[in-house]
């Protein structure tokens, strides 16, 4: 996988959409990464991450705006 791999969640369902995004993450190696796609601000699953991944990610905001937000995250 590269760096602009996208995984689009607008349209999954609300109960699987965070299971998806770190089934993804796991299956990178590290310094690769991949675009979050999501609708609004992600800032739960941001938490998540420092909480479930401490150390192991990074986080880089790409696009944000009230449709579309764009967020790179890279395995560390």
């Amino acid at each position: 996988m590269n760096k602009e791999t996208k995984l689009d969640i607008r349209s999954a369902a609300p109960a699987k959409r965070r299971p998806l995004i770190f089934d993804w993450f796991d299956r990178f190696l590290h310094g690769e990464a991949f675009i979050l796609v999501n609708h609004h601000y992600p800032k739960a699953v941001y938490y998540q991450f420092q909480a479930e991944r401490p150390r192991t990610f990074a986080w880089e905001y790409v696009e944000a705006n009230p449709e579309t937000w764009r967020v790179r995250i890279g395995r560390n």
